[in-house]
């Protein structure tokens, strides 16, 4: 039998997105590019808060953080929807499970006819450096977030320790209040 070998068939070129596909996406990665911003202007409220020790504003941007990862989750949701629409287009696999199976959204912007194609590419890759700042400086909030709350367990120790009567040492190896409160009194006026 004379086997033959299979040349691999080329893939079909990707067709373009069409106006309404590119506008829907020009309007979401604008939407996302602000949402982020406000994200990251919070962020250094938040900073500014923590250096201030200020819990009533802590408060306050605590709950326009919320509200504003609220429209971002939104926001996500319309995303996925784009990608599920954009991706049998653009001939990705679709898993189960997994509409925007490795499909971003600048491989969609990519697909868009120019004039858009540029714009929305540039687009995308501002919102990715900006997603990227607004993470790394949420890891810094949480991290000087976590130091403040183990400083402030190192001082309610110290107080603990200084107003046990008792001096005895818990199973961590602490002086701790536990069980019965310990009546006495500590000068903080000087």
């Amino acid at each position: 039998m004379n086997a033959q070998p299979t040349q691999p068939q080329a893939a079909a070129p990707l067709p373009t997105l069409d106006a309404q596909a590119t506008a829907a996406l020009e309007q979401l990665l604008g939407a996302m590019h602000e949402r982020q911003e406000r994200l990251l202007e919070l962020a250094l409220e938040h900073r500014e808060a923590i250096s201030g020790a200020d819990a009533g504003r802590l408060g306050e941007i605590v709950t326009r953080t919320r509200t504003l990862l609220e429209e971002v989750a939104s926001l996500d949701a319309e995303r996925c929807r784009l990608l599920g629409v954009g991706a049998p287009r653009m001939g990705a696999s679709r898993n189960a499970g997994d509409d925007t199976a490795g499909v971003k959204l600048t491989d969609l912007a990519r697909r868009a006819p120019e004039p858009a194609r540029s714009r929305l590419v540039e687009r995308a890759g501002s919102l990715r450096a900006l997603m990227e700042r607004v993470r790394a400086e949420h890891a810094s909030l949480r991290a000087a977030s976590e130091s403040m709350v183990q400083h402030m367990r190192g001082l309610m120790q110290q107080v603990a320790a200084s107003m046990s009567h008792a001096k005895t040492y818990s199973a961590a190896g602490r002086v701790e209040c536990a069980g019965s409160p310990v009546v006495t009194g500590i000068d903080v006026s000087s």
